[in-house]
């Protein structure tokens, strides 16, 4: 965690201040495990966060970000809900391409720190912590509409590429997170 925020600090440095804007970002996220040999429905949970959004040409941004984030997903167990949930502190970090009337497209990584996990809802959940992979990382996608008046509404679909869960059983780490983020952000 360490060298990314060393990385991101290193990027909004030498960064010419008059193509440099700093924002807030929040909105939903509707989540769900891939690869997974059990049926479960997807869960909404939220992010909020900060972002930094710098010139690298005339059309070309990039866009490091820090977010919290509330991932997982619904199992159903004998009628009853397993829900899962995970937490993360995230870091994305996207190269924005924008087009002509306000949009842009995106593309980069990400990756995330476990903070928290449990199954299960208020007094009989449980914790997750110790079969829950501390490092998610992946590769998101998006498109976003920006307003004259420097509030932006966003789409982004993110796609995890390593192991959601820790576990012996080989099949288990192969249960990744995927999630469309839908979102508002406004710059300052």
């Amino acid at each position: 965690m360490k060298k990314l925020l060393i990385l991101f600090i290193f990027c909004v440095s030498y960064t010419n201040a008059q193509s440099l804007r700093y924002g807030v970002k929040g909105g939903l996220n509707i989540s769900q495990f891939t690869k997974t040999e059990n049926e479960m429905n997807p869960k909404m949970g939220f992010h909020l966060g900060g972002l930094v959004e710098f010139q690298v040409t005339q059309k070309f941004y990039v866009q490091p970000e820090l977010l919290f984030s509330t991932l997982g997903a619904n199992q159903y167990i004998n009628t009853v809900n397993q829900d899962i949930r995970l937490s993360y502190l995230s870091i994305p970090v996207v190269g924005k391409f924008y087009l002509k009337g306000g949009f842009c497209i995106e593309g980069g990584v990400y990756a995330s720190f476990n903070v928290g996990a449990t199954q299960g809802k208020n007094e009989n959940s449980i914790s997750l912590s110790e079969t829950t992979s501390s490092l998610d990382y992946g590769v998101c996608a998006g498109i976003n509409y920006i307003l004259p008046n420097s509030l932006s509404f966003g789409a982004r679909f993110n796609m995890g590429t390593n192991g959601a869960f820790e576990n012996d059983d080989e099949t288990q780490n192969t249960v990744q997170n995927a999630f469309l983020q839908l979102s508002v952000a406004y710059f300052l």
